[in-house]
């Protein structure tokens, strides 16, 4: 609707788009496809195509230790009309113990948090939408945080 217009869409199918691993974390979404290889977390397809050739990207939380972190950062963006923006993204967070998804908007040298995904949803993909009310040019900021599980995956599409 008009109170969260849609900024850009990007479904991993030819890598990240214009989004980035920051480098001062603790490990890195991976664009992938086919399942996660760990049984009872993680998508075992996509969300855009709904099958296992379409890909999505995951944090393999198993690989971090509790509370690491890994970041997903888009690039710099223009409002595109004065109503605001809006970014949708799909997540999965399946398994117990699986961590949690935050997201950030950082603009006019602050970072906000606007969302706060945690816990088991389900072995389903959801979708988050998140008006964007910053009238400056901003970034959105994607960070997985590990749980205590240690085969937990979380995923990330369209």
């Amino acid at each position: 609707g008009s109170e969260c217009p849609m900024n850009g869409v990007c479904d991993f199918q030819v890598g990240l788009c214009s989004w980035r691993n920051v480098e001062d974390d603790d490990g890195d979404w991976i664009v992938s496809s086919n399942g996660t290889g760990n049984m009872g977390s993680g998508p075992s397809v996509d969300h855009t195509y709904g099958s296992g050739y379409g890909n999505y990207v995951h944090l393999k939380t198993g690989d971090m230790e509790m509370g690491k972190t890994a970041k997903l950062e888009s690039q710099e963006m223009d409002q595109i009309n004065g109503d605001g923006d809006c970014f949708q993204f799909w997540y999965f967070l399946h398994g117990s113990d699986i961590g949690l998804i935050n997201v950030y908007i950082e603009h006019d040298g602050e970072v906000d948090e606007v969302s706060l995904i945690d816990g088991d949803r389900g072995n389903v993909w959801r979708t988050e939408r998140i008006p964007i009310t910053s009238m400056s040019k901003y970034k959105i900021l994607i960070i997985g945080d590990a749980g205590s599980n240690s085969t937990g995956d979380i995923g990330l599409d369209d």
